[in-house]
């Protein structure tokens, strides 16, 4: 959840981090037992939420007070009301959808699937992707040198001859 606790322990100051859990703890225990008693499961899911956020919270606040930062500095909120601009705009053909339309479930994982899809290509256009796509190249060249190929070129070489090897698999397949 955002990376609380990263410039603590970059700081070699992770007792703030215990603090924080300690002292969230003394709220959190005795918030659980009253939820899930008077409003059972989904109180139990209520304050399992609660008992990750406000140590979460504690600690970045502990952080923005080391930076001498605020709120307001220290998220990205441009980003965050662009990644919600994209997501809310490429929902609605599908809230149409939902409203006006019947289907069934498979047309639901395919919806999913598609709307995913439109998000995450649009984010990596505008560049708000989780991670960036260049990485991704390069992780895959990684692996690919890991793997024992030298270039993107025996990589390719590989790939045509096991392309080779099922399409000659099939053909015997289908004389047999």
């Amino acid at each position: 959840m955002l990376g609380a606790g990263l410039i603590l322990r970059a700081t070699d100051k992770t007792i703030h981090s215990l603090k924080a859990y300690f002292f969230s703890s003394l709220f959190t225990l005795p918030f659980t037992f009253f939820m899930i008693k008077y409003i059972g499961i989904w109180g139990g899911l209520v304050s399992a939420m609660v008992s990750i956020i406000i140590p979460k919270a504690i600690q970045l606040h502990i952080e923005m007070k080391q930076l001498n930062s605020n709120v307001f500095k220290y998220f990205p909120w441009r980003k965050f009301f662009q990644i919600g601009l994209i997501g809310g705009a490429c929902l609605l053909p599908f809230i149409f959808i939902e409203n006006y339309f019947t289907y069934g479930d498979g047309f639901a994982v395919l919806f999913t699937v598609i709307y995913l899809s439109i998000v995450s290509l649009l984010e990596i256009r505008f560049k708000l992707f989780v991670f960036d796509i260049d990485s991704v190249a390069s992780i895959k060249d990684l692996i690919a040198e890991k793997l024992g190929f030298k270039s993107k070129a025996e990589v390719k070489v590989f790939a045509k001859q096991a392309e080779a090897r099922y399409d000659a698999t099939k053909q015997n397949e289908d004389l047999d």
